[in-house]
């Protein structure tokens, strides 16, 4: 009796510890899914920007001259890809042609003070206060969690800040986040792509523009999946690692992501070949729509996971089970 009494007490330690970890792992996602929370607000504003300066254009505001584009520099933090945080740059097919400059254009200018208060919001806390050309600076340094923010309209004009050199032909209208904006006009995440050198992965947060039910265009902004994963691991005795997961059972987010799927490619809306979950239980927990558990797997891990709020995404730790 006193070995059974024994043992039963170790097992009665050992779930009441897994729960004080679920607790742990489920305050996490939903700190997650607040920081997901503050970045989609962002593109909201955005969004309800751009259909206000298309209903009702400024009389007077930032005049640019688009044939006098800002100089720009290389990146610290994307080899080969050089932008300026000085003002957006807008687009529309043919500009370096003959095609004149859309009536648009003046509009996607005036979304500047909306495109970079969004970039800023994604700075660390202390810089977000900083004065003006401190927060500049910092952005300049890649400090934000956030790659871009853009808006592209059905007319296949376009603006993105910060500013970067675009091919002579780029249509907006025909990457993949327009399409998903067009079919989802809700905000929503896309999987991870890479940037334009192909050096770093992104997610994109995208949301259709309609007015009075008449499409307009998509706005969105892409995250960094360096800066989301770099908020993943847990203070636990045991840790692992931890990462993101689609309810497909592809890696979303991790620290080791990029040094697995990255490759030189060109084509920043190539879907990548991202990676499986290794525990099959775990796929299918992730599937079936479970909003956390926890579950000892092979190799004396356990495993512990909590279903995010914001999108169809669950936010995994491994541990080790002893």
């Amino acid at each position: 009796d006193l070995v059974r009494s024994r043992g039963l007490g170790d097992v009665y330690k050992r779930q009441g510890r897994s729960r004080q970890v679920l607790v742990a792992v489920e305050d996490r996602a939903r700190r997650i899914d607040a920081r997901l929370v503050t970045i989609g607000s962002g593109v909201h504003a955005i969004r309800a920007a751009t259909v206000v300066s298309l209903q009702h254009p400024a009389i007077s505001g930032p005049v640019y001259d688009s044939k006098k584009d800002p100089v720009l520099a290389a990146s610290t933090r994307s080899i080969d890809i050089e932008h300026s945080f000085a003002r957006p740059v807008v687009s529309w097919i043919g500009k370096h042609g003959f095609v004149s400059e859309p009536t648009t254009a003046a509009t996607l200018y005036e979304l500047d003070p909306w495109l970079r208060e969004t970039l800023e919001a994604s700075l660390p806390a202390d810089q977000q206060a900083a004065p003006p050309e401190d927060r500049a600076a910092s952005l300049v340094r890649g400090d934000a969690e956030l790659f871009r923010c853009f808006v592209a309209l059905e007319d296949g004009s376009f603006v993105q800040l910060p500013a970067r050199t675009l091919p002579d032909d780029f249509d907006p209208r025909q990457s993949s986040w327009y399409r998903r904006g067009v079919r989802e006009p809700e905000l929503h995440w896309t999987r991870p792509v890479s940037d334009l050198a192909g050096h770093s992965l992104r997610l994109q947060s995208v949301a259709g523009i309609r007015s009075k039910g008449k499409l307009l265009g998509v706005a969105g902004c892409d995250l960094r999946v360096a800066a989301l994963a770099s908020t993943l691991d847990l203070d636990l005795p045991g840790f692992r690692k931890a990462y993101l997961v689609t309810k497909e059972g592809k890696i979303a987010a991790s620290k080791d992501l990029e040094r697995r799927v990255l490759t030189n490619s060109m084509d920043p809306d190539a879907d990548l070949a991202l990676p499986s979950v290794d525990d099959p239980k775990l796929a299918i927990h992730v599937a079936a729509g479970d909003t956390g558990g926890f579950y000892e797997a092979p190799g004396d891990t356990l495993i512990v996971y909590a279903r995010l709020l914001t999108n169809p995404w669950t936010y995994v730790v491994e541990l080790d089970a002893s």
